[in-house]
């Protein structure tokens, strides 16, 4: 028998999170509407269309590390987009988006393509710090000469944005929404209609429900390969606690709660 104390304490829980925590981004991330909404304003596209798209892509690397994308999206035109959300603050955001783009070149180029026929790819890496310091919501990277200051288009790109930084632009709104645990603005129909299906409808909710608990596993085995990385680096015990850290101290009781009983509505 279902027992409905442990979806009452799940659904309290999903109705905190917000677009962009980890536990709720995937969920909207798979869907193409969202992500053509997304990424009509960051790149400041109104004809820019979503064919495809996939959430938590996993690219395998038989012979080293292999990467994981928060939003894997193609583009009517053939561009390769990854779109990445990043709450922590304790990691190389840079290397980490050369990463990304390294792994969708050569998982998205065939044997034998030819590398002017590689597909365009570009990062789009979202955050909740200006860890920039520029004082800006956007920043493009660009590849320059340094000998004449030209700009070099190697088909890859990569944009910053952060939710820190209001410039009263377009895009600093989105962000704004990021961060709203209820999301209701006209100028983002697509993403307001889904954070509110997600949240406050039966079908959205047991959605929610069971990607919460696909997401609580994955991080209570992280905690578990975490204890035991702990162990034998013997790191001390009052070192700093990361994002991470905090969000696994957080949901420890949830994942209590969830292993005594199913989350998923029960059925009325």
């Amino acid at each position: 028998m279902v027992k409905r104390s442990s979806h009452s304490r799940t659904m309290e829980f999903v109705q905190k999170l917000r677009p962009i925590d980890n536990a709720f981004f995937p969920v909207l991330g798979q869907d193409p509407g969202v992500m053509e909404e997304i990424l009509r304003v960051i790149l400041n596209d109104d004809t820019l269309t979503v064919e495809k798209v996939i959430a938590e892509y996993t690219l395998p690397n038989l012979s080293g590390r292999g990467v994981r994308l928060d939003s894997f999206c193609e583009t009517g035109d053939g561009h390769r987009i990854n779109v990445e959300v990043q709450k922590a603050d304790d990691d190389d955001h840079i290397r980490r988006c050369r990463y990304n783009a390294a792994g969708m070149t050569w998982k998205e180029a065939e044997k034998g393509t030819r590398f002017k026929d590689l597909p365009d790819v570009c990062v789009v890496y979202i955050t909740e710090h200006d860890f920039l310091h520029g004082g800006r919501t956007v920043y493009h990277v660009d590849k320059i000469l340094r000998e004449n200051g030209s700009i070099i288009d190697d088909g890859s790109s990569v944009i910053y944005v952060n939710t820190a930084v209001n410039d009263g632009s377009a895009i600093s709104d989105l962000m704004r929404c990021f961060l709203q645990k209820t999301v209701n603005d006209p100028r983002f129909p697509r993403l307001s209609e889904r954070v509110h299906q997600y949240k406050n409808t039966e079908k959205g909710a047991a959605e929610m429900c069971e990607e919460l608990e696909r997401y609580i596993d994955e991080i209570t085995e992280e905690m578990q390969v975490k204890v035991v990385q702990l162990q034998a680096s013997n790191i001390e015990k009052n070192k700093t606690i990361s994002e991470k850290d905090k969000e696994i101290a957080r949901l420890n009781e949830l994942v209590a709660s969830l292993s005594k009983g199913d989350s998923r509505p029960a059925n009325s």
